[in-house]
């Protein structure tokens, strides 16, 4: 039972928005690399949707960001730090 309360914890942590923000991070970093090396060598046409995607997940990033402020915002004083 307890494996299994430990997994379902991993589970959870690894869905959470901050988790998965991270990942959408570092995934819009890789495209945006993409870009940077297409544009480099003149190919603007193939970096053009790469780097609307990458705009898509940084808007993306961008409300999950302003939720976790909001909810932040409303959390009891002890879970601020303050």
């Amino acid at each position: 039972m307890r494996r299994w309360i430990s997994l379902l914890a991993v589970l959870a942590a690894l869905s959470s928005p901050v988790h998965l923000a991270a990942q959408d991070a570092d995934d819009a970093a890789a495209l945006s690399q993409q870009v940077d090396e297409l544009l480099r060598v003149g190919r603007y046409g193939d970096a053009l949707p790469i780097a609307q995607r990458a705009l898509a997940i940084l808007l993306s990033l961008a409300v999950v960001v302003s939720e976790i402020a909001a909810s932040a915002a409303h959390a009891p004083a002890p879970l601020r730090g303050a």
